[in-house]
């Protein structure tokens, strides 16, 4: 028969041995808990985009933050001044109410006199219209209005940059003295596009006009069916009131004097 000291003993040592195993019980409660936590965190956890495979990432060119410049100077000497616009249809004209009141026509009589020579085709990318530029030396003033008919058509970025530093560098090789303005395009999803212009025209020299903001803006484009010089006027190409406005923003990044 076991004496009540023993009992005692035993009894004592068996309650602290359950302890010991409730607490250890929960010591790895709690670990299997962390595990699990830490376990779910690492698989929910986004990836990181630098890993990524490079066919994954956007081709489109990153607009990158530029410091504004002034306008231009163009100083007269007493004889017309010599100017090149080169685009697609809007440099055409299309689709305002007479010739007189396409932005071309606008800037060039804000200008006057001039001596004019312009290279544009309707519903063509800047890889068409380049190819047909002809630079004469001296000039005065470049106004390249090209890429919105590439936005529609997707020309390959790399493409459009080589092409439009391409076209700048003829610009200010032939002529380099001339005052070089670029307008992006006339678009409201030409974002990657504009990227390109505006990055190539500064490094040219230039000032880049957006033309984003007047054609979002209201009351520059339509209404559709109108007879105009060129065709139907249609919801897509500038009015007069938006030709005004374009011809306002390329006048303002110059000066004459």
């Amino acid at each position: 028969m076991m004496s009540s000291k023993a009992w005692s003993t035993r009894h004592k040592r068996s309650r602290a041995e359950t302890s010991l195993y409730v607490l250890g019980a929960a010591v790895l409660a709690v670990i299997g808990v962390a595990g699990y936590l830490l376990t779910e965190s690492a698989a929910t956890t986004p990836p990181d985009l630098a890993s990524l495979p490079a066919s994954t990432a956007s081709a489109a060119p990153i607009p990158t933050q530029v410091s504004v410049p002034g306008p231009l100077a163009i100083v007269r000497d007493g004889t017309p001044l010599r100017v090149l616009f080169a685009g697609d249809s809007l440099t055409g004209n299309y689709f305002a109410s007479s010739a007189e009141a396409g932005f071309r026509s606008r800037v060039a009589t804000a200008l006057g006199p001039v001596e004019l020579t312009t290279a544009e085709l309707a519903d063509q990318t800047l890889t068409t219209v380049s190819r047909i530029v002809e630079v004469p030396a001296d000039l005065d003033l470049a106004v390249v209005e090209l890429g919105t008919n590439d936005v529609g058509t997707q020309t390959p970025f790399d493409q459009f940059t080589s092409q439009y530093r391409d076209l700048l560098g003829k610009i200010t090789t032939t002529s380099p003295g001339a005052a070089l303005i670029c307008a992006g395009t006339w678009q409201d999803a030409g974002e990657a596009y504009d990227a390109v212009i505006e990055a190539e025209c500064l490094a040219a020299g230039g000032r880049y006009v957006p033309l984003v903001d007047i054609f979002e803006a209201d009351g520059t484009r339509g209404p559709v069916g109108t007879a105009t010089p060129f065709g139907e006027s249609d919801t897509f190409h500038p009015n007069d009131s938006g030709h005004q406005q374009i011809a306002d923003a390329i006048l303002a990044a110059l000066t004459v004097s």
